[in-house]
């Protein structure tokens, strides 16, 4: 695919791109394990929400079946462009080999990575989309620690509330200085045993009561998110692209290299998000 400009070419495919930088930069952000991820191939992702069940009733052999009313609306998902630009010596963007174009795609999905989190966890101006910090405490489940944080009691609350919801935390997310905190309390006065567990410490395999625990610097300190995946989406166009221009850095010999990409989150069930309010200060 060559652009109208002479000096602006394409050096992948839009399947090579999605393989090579829109997978590995979904995979280093913190909503890839928080989200349930959707490839799209068009401009737009719907969804049905239920904002009202039905009414069930114990009814006598032969009495009428009192009628409810099932109220939907619809979640729908534009995703807009994220893009993310990196410069690479000429030989390097020259270079068709996998390894050559692995190096040029690696500085892409980190940033790639961070917009993405900052986006999910924040509430960016648009045309970013709109992330969990667009909910008030009316929207979502909101759960606070009004004193130090002690215990883990905050989360059995957070737990509980959104399964009253009928959905359930598979994740929680949280400020990497808000895990280091978490990771200190003890499992009793005296005791040296941290409540998080033995054998957690990778980021990888951290829990907190057989829940993952991920981590983001997106998140600001003092949140944590509880994240029900089958209630939030992330949804990705597969017409992502990644080209060169060789005009903006001709003086020196390198190559910009531009990938664009086009993201968007849906939050089917915000009341099945648990955002915890915590302090973490020493006592």
């Amino acid at each position: 695919m060559t652009n109208t400009r002479a000096n602006t070419t394409s050096i992948l495919t839009p399947e090579q791109v999605h393989q090579l930088v829109v997978l590995p930069a979904l995979a280093s952000a913190a909503l890839d394990v928080a989200t349930t991820v959707v490839p799209i191939g068009s401009s737009t992702w719907r969804a049905p929400r239920v904002t009202k069940d039905p009414s069930a009733a114990w009814v006598n052999e032969g009495q009428e079946i009192p009628v409810s009313d099932l109220e939907v609306d619809e979640v729908t998902v534009t995703p807009p462009k994220i893009a993310g630009l990196t410069v690479v010596t000429s030989e390097l963007a020259a270079d068709s080999s996998p390894a050559a174009v692995e190096a040029i795609g690696a500085g892409l999905v980190r940033d790639i990575a961070r917009k993405l989190d900052a986006a999910f966890f924040g509430n960016l101006p648009a045309p970013a989309p709109a992330g969990l910090g667009s909910f008030n405490a009316s929207e979502i489940t909101a759960v606070a620690v009004s004193s130090t944080l002690n215990s883990f009691d905050v989360f059995t609350d957070a737990i509980s509330l959104v399964e009253t919801r009928g959905a359930r935390i598979d994740t929680w997310a949280a400020n990497p200085q808000d895990i280091a905190t978490l990771s200190t309390i003890k499992t009793a006065t005296g005791s040296n045993m941290p409540i998080l567990g033995v054998g957690d410490a990778r980021p990888d395999t951290r829990t907190l009561f057989g829940i993952r625990l991920v981590a983001s610097p997106s998140i600001p300190v003092g949140t944590v998110f509880g994240l029900p995946k089958d209630r939030v989406y992330t949804i990705v166009r597969q017409d992502a692209t990644v080209t060169t221009d060789t005009s903006a850095f001709f003086t020196s010999d390198r190559v910009a290299v531009r990938a664009v990409a086009r993201v968007g989150f849906g939050f089917v069930h915000p009341e099945a998000i648990a955002r915890i309010s915590i302090n973490t200060a020493t006592p």
